[in-house]
């Protein structure tokens, strides 16, 4: 894990786009809403309970969202294939910080926590969203959307490297979001 900022917490870009404009469709309570678990956003492709959310699900619950009209949004979905090369790594990178320069865009990644710190005792696979790119450190800023933890930088590989582990159903990844025009 990288430096920890204070200033973070004033950083919530993802309430802009989730919650402002859809409030009625809060997908980040407790990392699964009601709305998402009606949804049958917590079943893997065997139909079986999987405790949490992956990121094919999100993607289908924001694009259904979406055709219901309640969003007017533009997505992209990625898979991080395992090992992935230092090409796709700065691929990423340059994706991530493209879509941070508009304000009304946002960044959903789906990676595992236990990668990035091995000294945690519980977690893994975790859906927060990305809010701040520090080009010194070549950090990412995740600002977690569950309230017991606080915002973290992480190195670009690092982060990358915790999407490009396995889920129930295949990898996990990350969902750019751009807010379309009316």
């Amino acid at each position: 894990m990288q430096k920890t900022d204070p200033t973070a917490e004033l950083i919530h870009k993802n309430y802009q786009l989730f919650t402002a404009d859809v409030a009625e469709n809060v997908i980040f309570t407790n990392d699964i809403s009601y709305e998402a678990k009606a949804a049958g956003a917590t079943k893997n492709s065997k139909n079986k309970r999987d405790y949490g959310l992956q990121l094919r699900q999100l993607y289908d619950f924001i694009q259904k969202l979406d055709e219901q009209g309640k969003w007017n949004v533009a997505l992209e979905m990625k898979v991080v294939e395992s090992n992935p090369s230092d090409d796709e790594i700065n691929r990423i990178c340059e994706v991530f910080k493209a879509n941070l320069k508009n304000p009304d865009n946002a960044i959903i990644v789906n990676y595992d926590r236990l990668t990035l710190d091995r000294s945690r005792e519980k977690g893994g696979g975790h859906v927060s969203t990305i809010d701040a790119y520090d080009p010194e450190t070549k950090s990412f800023l995740i600002n977690d959307v569950n309230a017991t933890e606080k915002p973290v930088w992480v190195k670009t590989r690092d982060l990358v490297l915790a999407m490009a582990t396995k889920d129930t159903d295949e990898n996990r990844g990350y969902i750019t979001v751009a807010k379309a025009p009316y």
